[in-house]
């Protein structure tokens, strides 16, 4: 599936979908419903060491740059992608991994001072950054296999997308890490993003990151059914922009009853309002401000 062609469409969003997580019963010889062999049953305690382990072993190791395969992808697009997409990454997990962010956030013996507190957060911030680049590879590589070549720039210059998979790396971090003060639907607002534009990508993530425990599947699980059954619907959703495209008889009641979303903040917006400076990276490259 194309993924701008998914992002586009109010109706392929909202269609049946095959289910993330393992189901409950599987079949056994005898006939039941129930397998013979007995599982262990989740707790708390197991669940945080099975997704902390993950991050650890998994994500932790990566480079925390675009791999040389994901550049030759950005270089292939009708202008090479590579400095926007570094910058907006910047910007976003700069906004959702800042120290106000976790100001109230309990911290242990280990992390009562400021600078331990900014390590942590520039920590969590960095495995998200690298689940972002590995899920946005696996990616790439589907797409040009399914359309014979390397040009993806329908894909990589989708801003919503990559705002989406951005979202959907911290949130899976955050939710590793139990971070209280930053839950779901934190991540919605720091990102610029509606519940509408998340629940199209969250499938298309979970499919291409392999190595992702079921206990996080079943967290991305819950949060697109909570997605689509209620807060897709909200005022605001960008949902409701999409529908009157699709289905121009309906434009008149949904503007008479102001549900349409409000556009994006532009990245500008989004770092002059989070004070988040980018260093040595190229000048931002976004003036106007994204649909």
């Amino acid at each position: 599936r194309k993924y701008d062609d998914v992002m586009a469409s109010p109706t392929k969003s909202t269609a049946s979908r095959a289910p993330m997580s393992p189901p409950r019963f599987c079949p056994s010889p005898n006939g039941n419903s129930f397998c013979n062999s007995k599982m262990a049953p989740f707790t708390p305690v197991s669940t945080a060491m099975t997704t902390a382990k993950w991050l650890r072993s998994a994500i932790s190791p990566l480079p925390s740059k675009p791999s040389g395969e994901l550049l030759r992808f950005f270089s292939a697009c009708d202008k090479d992608v590579t400095d926007d997409i570094t910058c907006r990454a910047a910007i976003i997990l700069g906004a959702i991994f800042t120290g106000s962010s976790f100001g109230e956030r309990m911290c242990t013996s280990l992390r009562n001072t400021s600078g331990m507190d900014a390590i942590w957060t520039e920590q969590r911030k960095m495995e998200a950054l690298k689940l972002y680049y590995r899920v946005l590879e696996s990616m790439c590589r589907a797409e040009s296999q399914i359309l014979s070549g390397s040009n993806l720039t329908s894909l990589l210059s989708n801003e919503r997308f990559h705002r989406c998979m951005i979202a959907c790396s911290a949130e899976l971090v955050l939710a590793t890490h139990k971070t209280v003060t930053m839950m779901f639907p934190a991540v919605l607002e720091k990102t610029g993003i509606t519940a509408f534009d998340l629940s199209k990508v969250i499938e298309s993530f979970v499919r291409h990151e392999d190595s992702l425990p079921r206990e996080l599947k079943r967290h991305l699980n819950s949060l697109e059914e909570r997605l689509l059954e209620s807060m897709a619907w909200e005022k605001g959703s960008s949902m409701y922009n999409s529908l009157i495209v699709a289905r121009p008889t309906l434009s008149a009641e949904i503007n008479r009853l102001g549900l349409l979303a409000e556009p994006m903040p532009s990245l500008d917006a989004i770092a002059v309002h989070h004070d988040i400076s980018l260093g040595g990276l190229p000048p931002l490259p976004f003036h106007k401000q994204p649909g």
